[in-house]
């Protein structure tokens, strides 16, 4: 809740585009859903059936060729046939045979390695040449003498896209600058929510902001099994209360961030059994929870490198505890103490690009209609891409411009301004589908008819724009029940200078709510992003290492 608070207090503009991904991904859904497609995804070769697809067209595979392969499961193929497809002619493929090395240029980027070896050299336009080091090493098969590396990490070197579909045994790799061109021309067909989401862009790079923000947060976790498991007549039963107000202040200019944030957090466990073998552990994990009763943080945040620094006393006393407790953490004795943090390798494991779109937010960098479509391309997961040719991906495109393109605002005035008005519900949906006209292949009643199956979905997206085209505020809600009557609800409003809103769900397992609101102002100080002299530095990505 820390980070995902942070995230919408001191960058409102990235919050619209969560919003805006979330639309894009229930789009996806509803799109893929319908899409009739003529491929037959059945195993296509005598081995083991696994594919690799490239910007819609699958890699030839013969026993000739060489066919797929999994090893310590990474998806292993011929170097050769990788490199092709992604875009590579005969003379930007260099092998050496006295060192075995392999050198591939693809557009502005040269990827090196060895076979055999675990390290990759991968240099930009600029020059700039890091090495990163493959799990699984390139290795020669002299069954069909061919060189095999890892296909995500190759594709990911070059900067491609790279998702795995199990139920298709697939590896879908996409290039979406290649591929936006054959499906449409989003910067026509999205401008609007292009508008909404960049409505708070007054971010001058060359000035200092400063944001102010607060927020309030009421819980109840019901069979609240981890880490606490609480057991009384056989079940788990546990509650956990949380209820707690916190503050943000955060100061920024061009890419470097400092801030403090404070919290009082109360935690209650509720429907103890004393008598439970879980009893004592509730009790020791009690003491971790009182921390946060009063929770202070600092932090020096440098964007362009992903690194935070964070200064606490709140985590000063977390550690110590952990050492008493458990003996496999150092214990803190200095009360100058740093913990080093690599933010956007965090949100990356998330699948969330959470560094470009810091730095494009910073640097005052809009948003593009590109930039909605990457998320919608990629299923808004990379965990489970589903395989598609570039007439499905286009059917898909197709469908996202029918829920969510300019065609499905509603245009009218209030004030002399321009009101653009998006319904999200079933009837709209069906309604902006069958508008759309251009969805060749989806069976409007079967989408009736799936609908009716599917989370009820409601809400609004309300933008308003001046005479002059100058973006005012932007207005969302949405309401999703699905079946199980879990419930989720999201409120938001933006402009230039202020933002708030209201999260809530509530089903069998929580119930929970939390409201946030924040202010941004010009900042005439100066920020500090030197780590005071004489402190020790705790990278919390290496516990055990100290700067």
């Amino acid at each position: 809740w820390y980070h995902s608070f942070k995230v919408i207090v001191i960058e409102r503009r990235l919050e619209m585009k969560k919003i805006t991904g979330f639309l894009l991904a229930v789009a996806f859904v509803f799109a893929v859903g319908f899409i009739s497609a003529d491929n037959t995804y059945a195993a296509g070769d005598k081995d083991n059936g696994i594919k690799v697809m490239v910007n819609g067209q699958y890699i030839m595979q013969s026993k000739a060729l060489g066919y797929a392969q999994v090893i310590d499961d990474r998806v292993m193929v011929p170097y050769r046939s990788l490199l092709h497809a992604l875009g590579a002619k005969d003379g930007d493929i260099k092998y050496d045979a006295k060192s075995k090395a392999v050198n591939a240029v693809i557009g502005d980027k040269t990827v090196g390695f060895g076979v055999g070896g675990d390290d990759v050299y991968i240099k930009d336009a600029k020059g700039n040449t890091k090495k990163e080091e493959m799990d699984v090493p390139a290795f020669a098969d002299r069954r069909v003498n061919r060189t095999y590396v890892s296909a995500r990490f190759i594709s990911e070197a070059f900067g491609y896209n790279v998702g795995w579909s199990g139920e298709y045994k697939t590896v879908t790799i996409l290039d979406i600058d290649k591929v936006l061109p054959q499906l449409g021309n989003p910067d026509k067909d999205f401008s609007l929510l292009v508008k909404a989401a960049n409505i708070s862009s007054i971010r001058d790079a060359g000035k200092a902001y400063e944001s102010t923000g607060d927020f309030t947060i009421n819980g109840l976790f019901n069979n609240f099994a981890d880490p606490i498991p609480v057991e009384k007549d056989g079940k788990k039963v546990g509650k956990l209360k949380i209820n707690g107000t916190g503050n943000v202040v955060s100061r920024v200019k061009g890419t470097d961030m400092t801030g403090e944030f404070t919290a009082k957090i109360k935690f209650e466990q509720t429907d103890v059994n004393e008598k439970s073998p879980d009893a004592e552990i509730m009790k020791e994990m009690k003491k971790y929870f009182d921390l946060f009763s009063d929770a202070k943080f600092e932090y020096k945040f440098d964007v362009k490198t992903g690194i935070m620094y964070i200064h606490s006393e709140t985590l000063d006393k977390f550690f110590n505890m952990m050492a008493n407790d458990f003996g496999d953490t150092q214990k803190v004795e200095n009360n100058n103490t740093w913990y080093k943090i690599n933010v956007s390798d965090m949100y990356s494991e998330q699948g969330v690009d959470y560094q470009n779109l810091m730095l494009n937010t910073m640097n005052g960098t809009n948003l593009t209609a590109k930039d909605f479509i990457k998320l919608v391309m990629t299923g808004g997961s990379e965990e489970e891409m589903i395989p598609m040719t570039i007439a499905e991906l286009k059917e898909v495109y197709n469908a996202v411009k029918a829920v969510m393109g300019d065609s499905s605002f509603k245009v009218s005035e209030e004030g002399g301004n321009k009101v653009y008005t998006l319904d999200i519900d079933q009837e709209s949906i069906i309604k902006n589908f069958v508008k759309q006209g251009s969805i060749n292949n989806v069976d409007i009643a079967k989408l009736k008819k799936s609908l009716a199956k599917a989370p009820e979905i409601n809400g609004k997206v309300k933008f308003i724009e001046s005479n002059s085209g100058q973006g005012i505020s932007t207005n969302f809600n949405l309401k999703i029940v699905d079946k199980e009557k879990s419930t989720f609800k999201m409120n938001f409003e933006g402009s230039k200078t202020m933002q708030k809103g209201d999260l809530d769900f509530d089903n069998d397992m929580a119930k929970f709510n939390m409201k946030f609101s924040s202010n941004m102002k010009e900042y005439a100080g100066t920020l500090d992003m030197k780590i005071p002299q004489g402190a020790k530095v705790v990278d919390l990505d290496k516990p055990d290492s100290n700067e």
